[in-house]
């Protein structure tokens, strides 16, 4: 017959007992590293959409800097933008009438409509970035 002491049966842990700590243990971590893939996730594509958006801005802002008459009506693909490579930025550059705004004129008018769109050339992200501005003569 063994004898037990009041205080070494308060420390003892069964493989049960054990067992069940690891499984909570288990599954606690595993939700935290779905949620933490998650937000990864998350961050790239804000990310991306802001680096997308600085991208079609900075054209926009060359574009107008330029001015109405260098303004060249058609459309230009820039696959090869510096630190910038897994970009695709098409600017496009059409004549627009006062009454439409966001149509194309049959030909030469005061206003051009200056659309750039941003996208990703490995298609690793979703979707398009796209900023449009309106030039004039006036």
């Amino acid at each position: 017959m063994s004898k037990h002491r009041k205080g070494s049966q308060a420390l003892a842990y069964t493989l049960v007992e054990l067992i069940i700590v690891l499984v909570v243990l288990s599954l606690g971590l595993g939700t935290l590293m779905t949620l933490m893939r998650q937000v990864s996730v998350n961050t790239s594509a804000s990310h991306f959409l802001a680096s997308a958006e600085g991208l079609a801005q900075e054209k926009i802002e060359e574009t107008i800097a330029a001015g109405f008459s260098a303004a060249a009506v058609g459309s230009t693909a820039e696959s090869s933008i510096a630190n910038f490579s897994d970009f695709l930025r098409t600017t496009t550059i059409t004549y627009t009438s006062a009454s439409d705004l966001n149509g194309s004129a049959g030909g030469a008018t005061n206003y051009k409509r200056v659309n750039v769109s941003v996208s990703s050339k490995s298609g690793s992200f979703p979707g398009t970035v796209e900023v449009v501005t309106l030039l004039t003569d006036a």
